[in-house]
């Protein structure tokens, strides 16, 4: 069996047992991640050369940005065994390694997700800073993914999505969809950004804002009329303002305060839960940027943001607590460990 066979063997069993990434590590028999748990499959054990091997030829067949030549780690998107997939390689003590997440097999929907009405109404806006936050594995580039094909499914917009590497691939319908990729169509985010403006866009995709060039560039592009779209790390709407607003020296943060307040259209917050039988479902915080709201954001008044998402329901904002309690009646009483 080659390096490739055996990398297509692994993403087709992978699809078949639902696991969301597979972990590849020299000396070891693959392992893979399963409702948010590592599980032992079964596969063959693999040695440092093979997997040496299979990252070399991963590098040659695919096009690596000149950056990763020589380099110990790369990031690539690759089609295994007819699945799309992220491939991470690196290494570590004990040899070469790869970790594959496998991306959704069709563009995914807020119905194919499970995401709340709440959630498609955020992101609806005409423009503004729309961010999907969350610990990683959360479900927010699937997230991402479905906001863009609901764009695109609704409006004659232009939409260019700045990703690093291209996950989802988007196929016009009644949008215009330009997909670049960072470090190979573009030297960083930020400068995809700022060549971004340049080309007529309705709608922006910031695959990660990492740095304040890009935060402050995405924060421009919003206030200017633009729909962007964006993720980040937080735990929750109110850390995510404060976390967007700390990537700013402190002499700059009020001015920031001050614009975020009036660009901000909505913060989707989101962590993937296990439930009975398998499979995950999506507890979701939504945030959204009313008068009360922004004047909190404007004067620093963090902390108050979860009281005023508590009593503004009719708004359209979730907690979530909210949101854990929906799940608890849609799925009965779930037993601590889930839910």
């Amino acid at each position: 069996m080659s390096d490739m066979d055996i990398l297509n063997w692994l993403v087709s069993e992978a699809g078949r047992i639902r696991a969301s990434d597979i972990h590849i590590r020299s000396g070891e028999s693959p392992k893979m991640r399963v409702d948010g748990s590592i599980v032992d499959v079964g596969a063959p054990l693999l040695d440092d050369a093979t997997i040496r091997s299979l990252a070399a030829q991963l590098r040659q067949e695919h096009s690596c940005r000149a950056t990763d030549w020589g380099a110990r780690e790369l990031d690539l998107a690759i089609e295994a065994s007819g699945r799309r997939c992220r491939l991470h390689v690196f290494e570590d003590a004990r040899g070469a390694a790869v970790v594959v997440r496998l991306l959704p097999a069709e563009v995914p929907t807020f119905a194919s997700l499970s995401l709340p009405e709440c959630v498609a109404s955020a992101a609806r806006a005409a423009r503004g800073l729309v961010l999907v936050t969350g610990p990683a594995g959360a479900g927010k580039s699937s997230t991402l993914a479905a906001i863009v094909d609901d764009i695109n499914s609704s409006r004659a917009a232009h939409i260019i999505t700045l990703e690093d590497p291209i996950e989802v691939v988007h196929r016009p319908k009644r949008a215009l969809i330009t997909q670049r990729e960072v470090y190979r169509h573009s030297q960083s985010f930020a400068s995809a950004l700022r060549a971004a403006l340049r080309q007529d866009p309705d709608v922006l995709l910031v695959g990660e804002m990492r740095d304040l060039e890009t935060v402050e560039l995405a924060l421009t592009a919003a206030e200017t009329g633009h729909l962007v779209l964006g993720t980040l790390h937080a735990g929750g709407a109110a850390q995510t303002v404060s976390r967007l607003v700390d990537v700013f020296p402190a002499a700059k943060q009020q001015q920031v305060r001050s614009t975020l307040a009036e660009s901000l259209s909505a913060v989707v917050s989101q962590q993937l839960l296990p439930k009975a039988g398998g499979g995950r479902l999506p507890a979701v915080e939504v945030l959204v940027a009313t008068s009360a709201m922004r004047s909190l954001i404007r004067e620093g008044k963090t902390h108050q943001i979860p009281g005023v998402m508590q009593a503004s329901l009719s708004a359209g904002m979730v907690t979530m607590e909210q949101s854990l309690r929906v799940l608890r009646q849609a799925l009965g009483t779930p037993p601590p460990n889930l839910l």
